[in-house]
């Protein structure tokens, strides 16, 4: 007994944990940017450090699929138009396609889910419509546009150099990374196009964008991730101050 009150357990303050507070909701933060350029890197390296509390993909699942608003899905379906002409440009096997309209039809889904989330939460998107559908939203009209976007708010991942994000596609081929079907058998100058190809895109999407007052952090690779994880940190503060 002695011994007990002797060494008795002296009790340790818990340090004060700050809780996140829940101010995301209805907001759509999104990476866009060229294949290969680092966004899911980035996006993880980042997710965790955000000052509010935002959803993610997995958290769609919850949700019911049932469209309510008949509009939205009518804008929906004409994007889902506009993309199966351009995949069916593609030089590529049938399989494909109907793989990538697949995946594509995905994206379109969750992004009606988004939408109708409306003020229940917020969700940080490591890549959503705009960046798979960046050329098909410009065939819509301001109206049709700003619906099918929601409250978004854009992370565009750039690259100064296009060699750089070459480097990064061959050194996550050669770790037995993910590969996207249109990177299979180019050679490095063939990549290089494509992806000035995809910056010019985006640049011609996010000007855009710029119409409709839509806030857009431009980041590039080259500034390196911590760099850029504190440039969308305090993007992301900045809405609620």
């Amino acid at each position: 007994m002695l011994f007990k009150r002797l060494f008795k357990k002296r009790s340790v303050a818990k340090p004060e944990i700050e809780l996140k507070k829940n101010n995301s909701g209805g907001k759509i933060i999104e990476f866009i940017g060229p294949s290969g350029a680092g966004k899911s890197t980035l996006y993880n390296a980042t997710k965790n450090s955000l000052s509010s509390v935002w959803g993610n993909l997995k958290t769609l699942n919850k949700f019911q699929n049932d469209i309510a608003d008949e509009h939205l899905s009518t804008i929906h379906w004409k994007l889902f138009k506009f993309k199966f002409s351009n995949v069916d440009s593609f030089d590529t096997d049938s399989l494909v396609k109907l793989n990538l309209m697949e995946y594509f039809k995905k994206v379109l889904s969750d992004n009606l889910k988004l939408i109708q989330l409306e003020n229940e939460m917020g969700v940080f998107l490591e890549e959503g419509i705009c960046h798979n559908f960046s050329s098909e939203l410009l065939y819509l009209d301001k109206e049709e546009l700003l619906k099918a976007l929601g409250n978004r708010r854009i992370v565009y991942l750039s690259a100064k150099d296009p060699k750089l994000v070459v480097n990064q596609i061959r050194k996550r081929a050669s770790e037995g990374g993910h590969i996207v079907f249109h990177h299979n058998g180019l050679n490095d100058g063939e990549l290089e196009e494509l992806t000035r190809s995809a910056v010019i895109n985006f640049k011609e999407f996010l000007s855009h964008l710029e119409k409709y007052n839509i806030p857009v952090c431009h980041i590039y690779v080259e500034d390196g991730i911590e760099a850029n994880s504190k440039k969308i940190i305090e993007f992301e503060a900045s809405f609620f101050s």
